[in-house]
């Protein structure tokens, strides 16, 4: 059983004063695979009141925690995903409740699971993340909520409610920028720094990446007119990530940033999707809109739901999101529809190409075939002997989508 230290601490802006925890037992809660970024911990409770002795409550939560190996560690550069991720909770979406009490409207985002508690080290003056940092959430898959098969992709009903999930937050998020600029500025925006993903990787392993997308793409005899134009995106891709190019107004806004099938909770009634809950927010940053919206529908979404239905979501997107920004009584005016198109055009160019096509061989790695957290290093990452073939059919689907709408 791995071991939450002074677990009591951690729970104390939830517990009554009173309240006590008797015993409590963890288990990993993710498969190989499933989960790299960090450590998530099934973590069951038992609680008594000092007042009341012979009653006795179950507490059933989630604990996040930092990943058990080095390479990982600074892979997702921890050191300060860990602390974006507190401070999502703690700061940022207690700033969000706070403007819609303020603009007296109903609750309309609540695509967030409850945290209970968050730390960065077990000393409260301390601003290092170390190995007891946590993060204690509601445990949704308790609540029937359950992650989508990532080979399989998503239907289209369960596209539509995640793309109203994007449109909301991001929503609340430029309608802070908006109605309270300072608060923005101060408060929200020393938390969006931008961090340059995979940068930590050895020129030789980038290298293997760029040649690896190449090469499975040139299987693809349609892909290879498109061969020399796929090799200019990347390399420019990883150009503008490393120069952590500026945000575009009047859309920027606050950015998942990973935001695909595992980072997504969906609760099915009758089989039919009807509610659902962002997760993992360690990567936060104030970026475009359309970097979100682009990951997820070519990372994600079934081929033939792309393929009949991509305007619609676009526009369910923008219809929602203007929705939204309308009820917190924003004005709309500077947010068109052909700036929001440029927003989708140029994040698709600037960087997501690069993005997706990175994280198509680990959505579509084998299941079963995933190495532990613990085990996971450079070389390991980079092995080819673990490709699917979904991954072989979907390199090509994505280089033949960029180049339809002329994104590479």
């Amino acid at each position: 059983m791995e071991q939450i230290e002074e677990l009591d601490q951690l729970l104390q802006p939830f517990f009554k004063k009173n309240l006590k925890i008797t015993q409590y037992t963890t288990k990993k809660l993710t498969a190989a695979g499933e989960n790299y970024g960090s450590l998530m911990l099934q973590v069951e409770m038992k609680l008594k009141d000092d007042n009341d002795p012979s009653t006795e409550r179950n507490l059933n939560l989630v604990a996040k925690m930092c990943p058990p190996n080095e390479f990982i560690k600074k892979m997702f550069n921890t050191a300060v995903t860990f602390k974006k991720e507190m401070e999502f909770y703690k700061i940022i979406i207690p700033t969000f409740k706070s403007l819609q009490i303020e603009q007296g409207v109903p609750e309309i985002m609540d695509c967030i699971p409850e945290c209970y508690g968050a730390r960065i080290s077990l000393d409260p003056k301390s601003d290092v993340v170390d190995d007891n940092a946590a993060i204690l959430l509601e445990n949704l898959k308790l609540q029937g909520f359950q992650i989508m098969d990532r080979i399989k992709g998503l239907d289209l009903e369960t596209t539509k409610l995640l793309i109203k999930d994007l449109a909301v937050f991001h929503a609340f998020s430029v309608a802070v920028k908006l109605l309270k600029p300072d608060v923005f500025k101060n408060k929200l925006l020393p938390h969006l720094q931008k961090i340059c993903m995979y940068d930590n990787l050895s020129e030789k392993a980038q290298q293997h990446i760029i040649d690896n997308i190449i090469n499975t793409a040139a299987a693809n005899q349609e892909c290879i007119p498109h061969l020399s134009k796929v090799k200019k995106g990347l390399l420019e891709c990883w150009d503008n990530m490393r120069n952590l190019l500026e945000p575009r107004e009047p859309y920027a806004t606050i950015t998942h940033n990973d935001f695909w099938v595992n980072n997504a909770m969906i609760k099915l009634e009758e089989n039919k999707p009807i509610k659902s809950k962002m997760v993992d927010f360690q990567l936060i940053e104030y970026g475009s809109p359309a970097d979100d919206i682009i990951f997820l529908l070519f990372s994600s979404v079934r081929k033939e739901v792309l393929d009949m239905h991509y305007d619609n979501l676009i526009k369910l997107y923008y219809e929602l999101f203007i929705k939204t920004l309308k009820s917190l009584k924003c004005d709309v005016t500077p947010f068109t529809y052909a700036l929001f198109e440029e927003e989708i055009n140029t994040s698709a160019k600037s960087f997501q190409f690069l993005h997706i096509m990175i994280m198509l061989k680990p959505i579509f790695m084998p299941k079963g075939a995933a190495k532990e957290i613990h085990e996971l290093t450079e070389e390991e990452m980079l092995k080819n002997n673990r490709i699917s073939d979904e991954y072989r059919q979907k390199v090509p689907e994505m280089v033949l989508q960029f180049a339809k709408r002329s994104w590479i």
